[in-house]
C-alpha cells in the first residue's frame, strides 16, 4: 500500500488559526482543570480506565495494561505522524472473486502539537486536538480520541473528526523490533504477519497465492485470480502480539494494517472515524478471549461429529454405493457422508463443478430415500452444498427432472437479486460458472432462501452442508435499502451464516444440523457453526498445499476460528497442458494424519477427482485412511471438551504453541506443529518423502504415543528428531496426562496398533 505522509503536505499549507473551546476536565486525584484548545496539556496527566492506565503528556501517550504484570499495550509519539486523516479515493477492481485496492493520494490533516484533555472520569477519557492542513478542509476544524473502559482486558478507542468529508484515518503506533503479530483473521502463509502489509478484506484467497509457476499460469487464465501470500477468505481487522497487547477495529469498510517497519505500525481505516478496541492481558488466552467477547464464540457442534470420517464422494448413488461399501468392510469409523453433487453436476473447462440450482437431481442420485434410510441405520448422516448464487443458464442446459424449480428465475420475478448499475440482475462470472447473488440486504429475500434451505435441502435429510461463496459480492453492485456492494461486502459474509444459522433454527434441528462456512469477517465466529479453509491446491508447500492448510488452522484460531478444518488432500489441481499439479498418494495419507487431530476429518475428491490420487484406490490406501479415521475417532472423547472450552472461553480447539508456552520465546514463531488442547502436542509431517521429524519440547517430559518413549527436559525447551513413517505422525502428550492416558485406551479398542 502507499502510505501518503500527512505532515510533510499539511506542513506547506498549514493556517494556524485559534480556537477556544472551553471545557472541565477531571483528573485522578478529583481536582477539576479547564483548558482551551489554544493551550497545552499539562506536563503530564494520568487517569485509569479500569485495568488500564493512561498517561499523556506534551510528547506521547501511554496506555498500560496491570494485571499480574504491567505492559504498554498503546504507545503514540505525539511529536511525529502519529495520526493523519483526510479525503482519498480508493479504486477497486474486482475479477473472479478478488479484489485489488487502489488508493489514490488526496488532502490530508494533521493534529496539532497541542491538545486537551476535555474530560476524564473512571470510565472514559477525552482528548482533543485542533488539525493542521488544507484550509479548505482542516482550518478550524478538530479531531477527538476517545478511551473507554469496557472489561478488565478491553478498553474501546474512537477516533473522529468534525472536518466535512473526511474518509480515512491513518494511526501510527509504536512497535519493538521482536514484537511478532498473530491474527488478522485466518492467514495461511504466515503465522507470524510482521514484517507484511495486510489487506483486511475476505476474497477468493487465490490459486497458488504467489507460488510460481502456478500463480503466473492462474493469472493468465483469469487475472488477479492467484490472489497473495497475505489474501484469505476469512479477514478481521485484529491481532494480537507477544508484549501482551492486542487490537481489534470494529469499523465494517476495508482497512490496511502496515507491519513492514521495525519500530512502528500502521492502521489505515477508510470511513467517517476509526473505532475498536485495546487489549491487554497477562496471557494470550486472555487476550482471545477478550476478542472472542466481541466477535462471538463458536458453539459445539452434536455429538455425531465427532464419531468418525466425513466422507466426500460423487457420481451418483450406484457409484456412492459401490465406494461406500468398501469403507464400510474395514469398519472404518464414519460420521457422515458428504455429496456435494447432490444438485447434478456439470463439466467445465475449470473442472468437475455443479449445478447452483438448491434441488435434487433425481435422475443423478435416484432411489434418494432409500439411501437416506440406510445410512441413518448404519448412523452415517447426509451432508450437501448450498452457496448464496444460482444459477442463470439452468433452462438452456439443465435436463428438467420431476417438479424442477428454476431458483434463478423465482428470485429475478420477485426482485430477490443483486443488482447492476443499471437496475438489472447482476450477471456474477466466477471462473466458468455465471450467477445471479441473493439481496441478503431485503429482508424479503432472506426470508425466500431460507424456506429454499429448509424446503429444498433440509427436508431432503441433510444434517449439514458446506456453505460457500458469500465473499464474492461484487463492489459496484446495487442493494435493497441503497447499499452498494462494497458497503455490504463484510455484512454480506456474517449475513449468509446467520441466514443458514436462521434456517436450522426454525426448522428445529439447530442442536443436530452442522453446516460450514469458507469465509469469514469479525463477527463470523459468533454467526457461523463451522469452518472450512477454502480451496487449497494438492500440493505441499505453505503458499496454497498443506502447509497453508496447517498454518491456516493454528493462526484462525488465534481469531476465534476455533472450529475449523480443511479438505483432506487439498481442492485445486493447476494444470496447463503437461505442466501443472496433480494430488499424490503421499501427500493424501500425510493431510489424513494431520487432520485427525484437527476438529473435523472430512475428506474431498477434488476438483478434479480422475487426475487425484483417492482414499479408495486400492486397498493400502483405504487402510491408511481406516488407520487415521479410527486416530480420529479416539480422540473425540478430548474434542468434546475442547469444542466445550471453544464455546465458554473462545479459546481455539487446535492452538498455536504460544498459547500454551507463552514464556517460550520461540513459540511464537513455530508454524509447523501445534497444540491439540493443553495436552497434546503434534507435529504432522508436510514434507514429501521426509520420514523423520524435528520436533520443538516446550519444558517438560513428553511421551511419544507410538513408542511409548519419553522426550524432553523438565527444566527447559529441547529439540528432537522421531521416526516418522507413514502412518505415525509425531504426536506426544503430557508425561502423567490424564487425557494421554484415556487417549491410549481408546486407540487400543479401536484397534490402532503402535508403529
Amino acid at each position: 500500500m502507499t502510505w501518503f505522509n500527512g505532515r510533510s503536505l499539511c506542513l506547506l499549507v498549514a493556517t494556524m488559526i485559534p480556537i477556544s473551546i472551553v471545557a472541565r476536565s477531571e483528573v485522578t486525584d478529583g481536582s477539576a482543570i479547564t483548558h482551551s484548545l489554544t493551550e497545552a496539556v499539562p506536563p503530564r496527566l494520568t487517569t485509569r480506565l479500569g485495568q488500564f492506565n493512561i498517561d499523556i503528556s506534551r510528547d506521547s501517550l501511554l496506555v498500560t495494561w496491570e494485571g499480574i504484570g504491567k505492559y504498554p499495550v498503546l504507545e503514540l509519539d505525539l511529536t511525529r505522524d502519529w495520526l493523519s486523516l483526510g479525503l482519498m479515493e480508493l479504486d477497486v477492481v474486482w475479477n473472479h472473486g478478488s479484489f485489488d485496492f487502489k488508493p489514490r493520494p488526496g488532502l490530508a490533516c494533521v493534529p496539532q502539537s497541542r491538545g486537551v484533555v476535555t474530560s476524564s472520569n473512571d470510565q472514559s477519557v477525552v482528548f482533543v486536538w485542533p488539525l493542521s492542513g488544507p484550509t479548505s478542509l482542516c482550518s478550524g476544524r478538530t479531531v477527538t480520541l476517545t478511551l473507554r473502559s469496557v472489561s478488565d482486558h478491553r478498553l474501546d478507542f474512537a477516533i473522529k473528526s468534525d472536518a466535512v468529508g473526511i474518509n480515512v484515518y491513518t494511526l501510527t503506533a509504536q512497535s519493538q523490533s521482536d514484537e511478532t503479530f498473530h491474527g488478522f483473521g485466518l492467514q495461511p502463509t504466515y503465522l507470524n504477519l510482521k514484517g507484511q502489509d495486510v489487506p483486511v478484506w475476505p476474497q477468493e484467497q487465490g490459486v497458488g497465492r504467489g507460488r510460481q509457476p502456478y500463480s503466473w499460469l492462474v493469472n493468465r487464465a483469469a487475472s488477479g485470480s492467484s490472489g497473495s501470500p497475505v489474501t484469505t477468505y476469512m479477514a478481521a481487522p485484529y491481532f494480537i502480539t507477544n508484549k501482551h497487547r492486542g487490537l481489534f477495529l470494529k469499523n465494517r469498510d476495508y482497512v490496511e494494517i502496515d507491519l513492514t517497519q521495525s519500530q512502528s505500525l500502521g492502521v489505515r481505516t477508510y470511513g467517517q472515524y476509526a473505532a475498536g478496541e485495546i487489549l491487554g492481558g497477562d496471557h494470550p488466552k486472555q487476550l482471545v478471549s477478550a476478542f472472542t467477547e466481541y466477535s462471538g464464540r463458536m458453539r459445539r457442534a452434536p455429538d455425531w461429529f465427532h464419531s468418525g470420517a466425513i466422507v466426500g464422494l460423487q457420481g451418483g448413488t450406484e457409484r456412492v454405493r459401490q465406494i461406500l461399501r468398501k469403507i464400510q468392510a474395514l469398519g472404518t469409523p464414519l460420521a457422515g457422508l458428504w455429496l456435494q453433487d447432490w444438485v447434478g453436476q456439470r463439466r467445465t473447462w475449470f473442472g468437475q463443478q455443479l449445478w447452483w440450482n438448491w434441488e435434487l437431481d433425481e435422475q443423478h442420485y435416484p432411489q434418494w430415500d432409500h439411501l437416506l434410510s440406510d445410512l441413518r441405520s448404519q448412523g452415517v448422516r447426509l451432508l450437501g452444498y448450498v452457496n448464496p448464487h444460482l444459477a442463470r443458464s439452468l433452462r438452456e442446459h439443465k435436463k428438467p427432472t420431476n417438479g424442477q424449480r428454476n431458483l434463478y428465475e423465482e428470485a429475478s420475478v420477485h426482485g430477490y437479486l443483486v443488482k447492476n448499475q443499471s437496475g438489472g440482475d447482476y450477471a456474477i462470472r466466477l471462473g466458468a460458472i455465471e450467477s445471479g447473488m441473493v439481496d441478503l440486504a431485503n429482508p424479503a429475500a432472506r426470508v425466500w432462501i431460507k424456506s429454499v434451505i429448509k424446503d429444498q435441502v433440509i427436508a431432503r435429510g441433510f444434517s449439514g452442508w458446506m456453505c460457500d461463496f458469500s465473499e464474492s459480492l461484487p463492489p459496484d453492485s446495487q442493494l435493497y435499502g441503497g447499499h452498494t456492494g462494497r458497503e455490504f461486502h463484510n455484512d454480506y459474509i456474517e449475513e449468509w451464516a446467520r441466514v443458514n444459522r436462521e434456517a436450522i433454527e426454525e426448522a428445529g434441528i439447530a442442536e443436530d444440523a452442522v453446516y460450514f462456512c469458507r469465509a469469514g469477517f469479525t463477527h463470523s465466529p459468533g454467526t457461523a457453526r463451522f469452518f472450512w479453509q477454502g480451496d487449497q491446491t494438492v500440493t505441499w508447500d505453505r503458499f496454497d498445499g498443506l502447509q497453508s492448510a496447517l498454518i491456516g488452522l493454528i493462526g484462525g484460531g488465534i481469531s476465534g476460528y476455533s472450529l475449523n478444518h480443511s479438505d483432506i488432500g487439498g481442492y485445486t489441481g493447476v494444470s496447463l497442458g503437461n505442466v501443472g499439479v496433480r494430488r499424490s498418494a503421499e501427500l493424501l495419507e500425510r493431510w489424513q494424519e494431520f487432520s485427525a487431530f484437527t476438529p473435523a476429518f472430512r475428506t474431498h475428491e477434488g476438483l478434479r477427482p480422475e487426475a487425484n490420487a483417492q482414499i479408495y484406490d486400492s486397498d493400502n490406501s483405504l487402510a491408511a485412511f481406516d488407520r487415521n479415521a479410527r486416530i480420529f475417532a479416539s480422540l473425540q472423547f478430548y474434542r468434546k471438551q475442547l469444542f466445550a472450552e471453544a464455546e465458554s472461553l473462545g479459546h481455539p480447539v487446535v492452538r498455536a504453541m504460544f498459547l500454551e508456552f507463552p514464556d517460550y520465546p520461540q513459540a511464537y514463531n513455530i508454524d509447523d506443529q501445534f497444540m491439540l488442547g493443553s495436552e497434546i502436542l503434534v507435529a504432522p509431517v508436510v514434507n514429501s518423502k521426509q520420514h523423520t521429524r524435528e520436533v520443538q519440547l516446550p519444558a517438560g517430559t513428553w511421551v511419544h504415543v507410538w513408542t511409548g518413549q519419553t522426550y524432553g527436559d523438565p527444566s527447559v525447551a529441547s529439540r528432537v528428531i522421531v521416526n516418522a513413517p507413514l502412518g505415525a505422525p509425531p504426536a506426544f502428550y503430557r508425561t502423567g496426562s490424564a487425557v494421554g492416558a484415556e487417549w491410549i485406551k481408546r486407540l487400543a479398542e479401536l484397534g490402532v496398533k503402535k508403529r
